[in-house]
């Protein structure tokens, strides 16, 4: 409790102090998905927000699925600032907040994510937390229902499962990327339909792409890991 930091800008050859100041602390770090600045994000995928500790309301109450929407914000940005009508849940550890629109977000349009703050068990305030991005221009991502593939559970936490029942060829392999599109893993496999299993404990929470391709077709679909 008693850890201070002293932040500092200095002249590396005066050694002149511009500015300095010490840090304040906050009751936990907040990770956002999307990420502040993103973009082509999905129209149908759910917002997570990730706490690095356990948090609740200021004040000492839980946070609930009835209370997320009174410190927690989405809408589109414009002149208006359309408000856009969601529902969400918090895990059991009380550091992962699910957030899902009610309706898919339109697509080409600039959305804001804002998190108020809220409070470590200690009763330390966090900073708020925003996210500025825009959706996807194209459809882009196959829905599951239209390429015959299934994922579960979804979300996932410690290994996935993958059903096709259609034949997609040879040399199958499943790849699963992140949201900014950099390769996650890749599992080789034999089979050209079938049921497969990939684990995904080693990944931290958030949204991820898993691609199914053979030498005939591909397919690919989103899901969630929760921690």
């Amino acid at each position: 409790d008693d850890l201070q930091v002293a932040v500092f800008l200095q002249d590396d050859e005066t050694k002149a102090i511009f500015q300095a100041a010490y840090a304040t602390l906050t009751g936990a770090f907040i990770s956002l998905t999307p990420e502040n600045n993103a973009t082509e994000v999905l129209i149908d995928q759910p917002l997570l927000i990730q706490f690095s500790e356990a948090v609740r309301m200021i004040g000492g109450d839980a946070i609930t699925s009835d209370n997320i929407a009174t410190f927690i914000t989405l809408e589109q940005v414009g002149d208006k600032g359309t408000p856009v009508v969601f529902t969400a849940e918090i895990d059991n550890s009380n550091t992962l907040i699910t957030l899902t629109p009610t309706e898919d977000l339109l697509m080409s349009t600039d959305y804001l994510l804002t998190v108020a703050p809220v409070e470590n068990m200690n009763g330390r305030e966090t900073y708020e937390a925003m996210s500025a991005f825009k959706t996807q221009t194209n459809v882009g991502i196959l829905l599951p229902a239209k390429q015959n593939m299934v994922i579960y559970p979804n979300p996932a936490r410690d290994l996935i499962t993958v059903k096709y029942n259609e034949s997609i060829g040879n040399s199958v392999s499943l790849k699963v990327y992140g949201t900014s599109g950099s390769e996650m893993s890749v599992t080789r496999l034999g089979a050209d339909k079938g049921t497969f299993s990939i684990g995904v404990s080693a990944l931290p929470a958030g949204v991820y792409f898993l691609q199914l391709t053979g030498s005939e077709k591909s397919a690919t679909t989103r899901f969630v890991i929760l921690k």
